[in-house]
């Protein structure tokens, strides 16, 4: 992959990295562009899947003060 390009794509997604939370939003998008094996067979609830409780628990540990609300 050419540098320059690279750089642009790394740019693009660096932000997705920077808390560990994961929003509906981004759950959405892997499956509709195709990044979560197998998922265009299922219907996926995302309201089950997204439940950052046990999140919240382990960055409270870690001192994590990045917390969305």
């Amino acid at each position: 992959m050419d540098k320059e390009l690279w750089k642009e794509v790394w740019d693009g997604n660096l932000r997705q990295f920077s808390t560990p939370y994961v929003s509906k939003e981004s759950v959405q998008a892997y499956i509709t562009n195709g990044l979560v094996p197998s998922s265009a067979q299922h219907t996926i609830d995302l309201d089950s899947v997204i439940d950052m409780r046990f999140l919240d628990q382990a960055v409270q540990r870690l001192g994590w003060s990045d917390v969305p609300r």
